[in-house]
């Protein structure tokens, strides 16, 4: 059964144009077929139809067979195109091949037709094939990246809301913690015992010291961590207010690296802080006495945290033992420590120095960054 092919040819002999289609029927091929010899012409047959094969002589009168395959290139360059001539040359032949053209025969060899032919074609149907499947790739990429792109910003979206929704959590919980004190205030009107009404001013800055953690988080741009410099300063001016301290007679000192410590860290350790300030606070400084009360934070190799908080002030008493003592502020000490998995040591030969160190599981890897340290009347 003859295969159909459409043909192009470029021929100014019709007799050598016969030639070629008797060959073309002998070879198993039923061609349609256009005959140009014109640029014209071309251009007139390459717009009307779709073609199977390009088979044009390499000279002509009005017109030359580089010049058809400059036109095919233009518009399609896989379109099979051979050159058939009577009085080509090697190097001519070269050159055409070189120009595009995908094949070259004598015309007194016309036997080599057939399977150039199905070589051409096979092959133009391989780079068409290959270039459909690089399309195809090419859009598959792009509608990947526009996927990923509008998935991510799907993300961004749904995180931005959560980031909304968690700050609005800590401003509610924030708030909440300062009704807590705001009635604990109001409790501690009615209160005559001078102890009783202690206990409810220390409770009144645990709460507040819990309530902190939360503003700082509130108004932080990283909800998952705190940033401890800027919380131990806070805390600081609310103890210092709220045991009176002011007035140039104690003064505070912060010595605090680039410390972050996530959630779960901070409030036993913000709740430590507060215990061991408050102790300094009420004890260290008696009858009028002037001083310092410090707190330093840095980090260490090992992901280690070290924190330090005491005075110069009269010290704690030989007698007082930190891990076995009935006072619920360093019982408090004792088990937030524990709470945090880390030590503590008492040094007592310059008024009061405890240090506590602990792991700080959030911060792995991370680099100290030193900013300094502050000193001011509290």
């Amino acid at each position: 059964m003859a295969k159909p092919i459409n043909v192009l040819i470029v021929e100014d002999s019709e007799d050598d144009a016969l030639l070629l289609l008797r060959q073309l029927r002998r070879d198993g091929y039923e061609p349609e077929y256009d005959l140009v010899a014109t640029a014209e012409g071309m251009r007139v047959s390459l717009s009307r139809r779709s073609w199977d094969l390009v088979i044009a002589d390499y000279s002509l009168p009005r017109f030359s067979g580089l010049m058809a395959l400059n036109m095919v290139r233009e518009r399609d360059p896989d379109l099979p195109f051979i050159i058939v001539s009577g009085v080509i040359g090697e190097e001519t032949a070269v050159e055409a091949m070189r120009a595009g053209a995908h094949d070259y025969l004598m015309k007194g060899n016309l036997a080599r037709l057939a399977p150039a032919i199905e070589r051409e074609v096979r092959e133009a149907q391989i780079r068409k094939d290959r270039k459909r499947a690089e399309e195809a790739l090419r859009e598959s990429e792009t509608r990947f990246i526009a996927e990923m792109k509008e998935s991510q910003e799907r993300l961004r979206q749904s995180l931005q809301e959560k980031e909304v929704l968690l700050k609005e959590i800590h401003h509610r919980v924030k708030n909440n913690l300062q009704v807590v004190y705001s009635l604990l205030n109001l409790q501690s009107g009615y209160i005559r015992d001078p102890k009783a009404l202690d206990m409810f001013h220390e409770a009144q800055n645990r709460v507040k010291s819990m309530a902190i953690v939360h503003d700082v988080l509130y108004h932080s741009e990283d909800l998952a961590r705190v940033n401890f410099g800027e919380y131990i300063r806070t805390l600081m001016g609310n103890l210092f207010r709220s045991f009176g301290a002011g007035g140039g007679r104690v003064r505070s000192r912060i010595h605090v690296g680039r410390v972050h410590l996530d959630f779960d860290t901070a409030i036993p350790c913000g709740l430590l802080i507060n215990e061991l300030v408050s102790n300094s606070l009420k004890y260290a400084f008696p009858d009028g006495r002037s001083g310092e009360v410090f707190v330093t934070l840095d980090r260490t190799e090992g992901n280690r945290v070290v924190l330090e908080v005491g005075d110069d002030g009269v010290g704690v008493p030989e007698a007082i033992d930190i891990k076995n003592t009935q006072t619920l502020g360093l019982q408090l000490v004792t088990t937030l420590t524990q709470q945090l998995g880390g030590t503590i040591t008492l040094d007592r030969s310059v008024g009061t120095r405890f240090t506590v160190t602990f792991t700080d599981p959030g911060s792995v890897g991370k680099e100290l960054e030193h900013v300094g340290s502050t000193n001011s009347g509290g």
